[in-house]
């Protein structure tokens, strides 16, 4: 079965063997010379799709690599906001119920908000009755579980940071050749 990571590397692999494929022939790079130094094209300048072009395959899986980075780089400013994971708000009550001794409200207020915290505080209430190192460990453990799935998200990131540098070195390769 595959995981989401896996399949993105899958991705990159069926991406970089039609590059392969679709290598331009010497009459287009006839084509593709001719373009570049036609008089009116260097006057204006290249718009960046005939530079992408220009470029060949690889340059294109390259712009690629670029939008869905600069897509994720995104997406984690919106989502992964301090504000979003751990809301003061939220931190304030539960340290209130939880002084008062009101475990009832703490449990229904963690099920109410869905941040890193919440699980947390739930597996302790969960096992609050087996002893503190009972509660610790399933407090401890819900909290790697909550930060190994942060980091499992931020892998995409890692994984398109190291694949464009090698796709550019592959391109700089077949251009030389």
């Amino acid at each position: 079965m595959f995981r989401a990571k896996n399949l993105l590397i899958f991705f990159a692999a069926i991406v970089l063997a039609a590059a392969f494929m679709v290598q331009p022939s010497f009459s287009q790079a006839q084509e593709l010379e001719k373009y570049v130094t036609d008089t009116a094209t260097a006057e204006k300048g290249m718009t960046l799709w005939q530079t992408l072009a220009a470029g060949g395959a690889l340059m294109i899986v390259l712009g690629l690599l670029s939008i869905a980075g600069l897509a994720l780089v995104i997406y984690y400013f919106i989502v992964m906001k301090s504000e979003k994971l751990l809301p003061a708000n939220f931190v304030e009550k539960v340290t209130t119920f939880l002084g008062q001794g009101k475990y009832d409200d703490v449990r229904l207020a963690c099920r109410e908000s869905e941040n890193l915290l919440s699980e947390v505080v739930l597996a302790g209430l969960e096992n609050r009755g087996k002893g503190k190192l009972v509660i610790k460990e399933a407090m401890e453990d819900q909290g790697r579980r909550n930060i190994d799935r942060l980091w499992l998200r931020l892998s995409y990131l890692s994984d398109v940071a190291v694949i464009s540098p090698l796709v550019g070195l592959l391109g700089t390769i077949l251009g030389m050749m």
